[in-house]
């Protein structure tokens, strides 16, 4: 089942992966990227970010947190 929204965050937003996360397996500790996915998984909503063109990642929502530029839109 795909959600549009995890928490305040939403498809198209733009987080930064927590810089102090221990598990990281796209390597993109505190970088930013973009919302293109959210999933619910038996309770648990996995968001993938897209941080360039060949590279996504899958997140824990409270790995992430909305960038300021994100807000300001």
């Amino acid at each position: 089942m795909q959600l549009l929204k995890c928490g305040n965050m939403k498809v198209g937003d733009k987080v930064i992966v927590n810089p102090f996360t221990t598990t990281d397996p796209a390597n993109q500790k505190g970088k930013e990227g973009v919302v293109v996915e959210i999933i619910n998984n038996e309770g648990l909503n996995i968001v993938k970010v897209r941080f360039s063109k060949d590279c996504y990642g899958l997140y824990d929502g409270d790995t992430l947190k909305e960038s300021a530029k994100s807000k300001e839109q």
